[in-house]
């Protein structure tokens, strides 16, 4: 293989498994040596994420650092039952970036990019009904 991976071969017995949080997702990710295999919630990859758009988001991470068919993914997501799409994507994603960045760390600057910024909630300020909207405007 003439990847990024071939000065790195996966050791037998490898494993990493972390936990990630993604607004209302949260999900427990597991990568190791394997054909590429895909599970979540023990389901296939394709049965969770019917939209091409949300499979090319999970996936960016695998086809970013050349990892087809190496690694196998086990992913068990918390959600709240509703339509899975893009924040879901983003947080399986996310997942297998930092299990494959604790495989190679000279992935992480490849792999930057799939792991989200945690927000904080902007906080409210004097003379607003909240952090920016303005009370109504009343001439007396």
């Amino acid at each position: 293989s003439s990847g990024i991976n071939a000065e790195w071969p996966l050791r037998p017995g490898f494993q990493a498994k972390t936990m990630v949080s993604y607004y209302s997702y949260s999900a427990t990710v597991t990568v190791l040596p394997g054909s590429g295999i895909i599970t979540i919630n023990g389901d296939s990859f394709f049965h969770y994420f019917p939209r091409m758009y949300d499979r090319m988001l999970a996936l960016a991470p695998i086809r970013l650092t050349d990892m087809w068919g190496v690694v196998d993914v086990d992913v068990h997501v918390h959600d709240d039952g509703g339509e899975r799409g893009i924040s879901a994507a983003k947080c399986v994603a996310s997942g297998i970036a930092e299990c494959l960045t604790m495989y190679n760390p000279r992935l992480r600057w490849m792999l930057q990019r799939c792991i989200p910024i945690e927000r904080a909630k902007e906080y409210k300020k004097a003379g607003k009904k909240n952090s920016r909207r303005r009370y109504r405007w009343r001439k007396r």
